[in-house]
């Protein structure tokens, strides 16, 4: 969807322009104009839905970000893995539908588990060295321990990393002279006035 997110409308005769933009509707998950945009022209980017899940939830205060921290599972493109956060959601009870929150049969069995890692709890506010976020309690050779996943802040900014202005001025400099000079010369060939000076 991303590759794909640069769209256009032609021009025709009765419209004597051509509109390119990025595509604001998907019919699962997010329009791509909503993340692209703070890649184009940097600035605060938007709230995600497992961000808007926590700050529901009353897991994460209003008006925080959650950025990945060192113990999170990355994908290759940088993004925390879908199921983690899925069994942070989870285990949080954060999830929109109630049954796909974990029971307390289940936490149960993880916690008997718990070497293996997997079981998430929240910082609200910073204790000790641990900043505000969620976190992950595992059991090590040395005893427990935790790493963080998410790390709450209040600013998320990108910085401008894709000049498709740019991109596509060269492109139009490029390509113009060849198209203009090719669809002007078919406008002349059938037009009812050739041959009348």
């Amino acid at each position: 969807m991303t590759v794909r997110a640069a769209q256009y409308k032609k021009a025709t005769p009765q419209k004597l322009f051509a509109e390119i933009y990025l595509r604001d509707e998907a019919s699962n998950g997010t329009a791509p104009a909503k993340y692209l945009q703070a890649q184009v022209d940097g600035g605060q980017r938007r709230k995600k839905g497992f961000e808007v899940l926590l700050q529901q939830k009353g897991a994460m205060p209003a008006g925080m970000f959650a950025v990945a921290g060192k113990g999170a599972e990355l994908d290759r493109f940088g993004n925390v893995k879908a199921g983690q956060v899925s069994k942070i959601l989870s285990q949080l009870g954060a999830r929109q539908d109630r049954y796909q929150n974990q029971s307390d049969t289940s936490q149960k069995r993880r916690r008997a588990r718990r070497k293996r890692g997997g079981e998430y709890f929240v910082v609200q506010q910073k204790r000790g060295r641990l900043l505000p976020g969620v976190y992950e309690r595992i059991e090590t050779g040395f005893g427990s321990a935790v790493r963080s996943v998410f790390i709450f802040t209040r600013d998320a900014r990108y910085k401008p990393r894709y000049n498709i202005f740019a991109l596509a001025q060269r492109e139009w400099d490029r390509l113009m002279p060849f198209y203009f000079n090719r669809e002007l010369e078919k406008a002349l060939q059938s037009s009812r006035y050739r041959g009348h000076s």
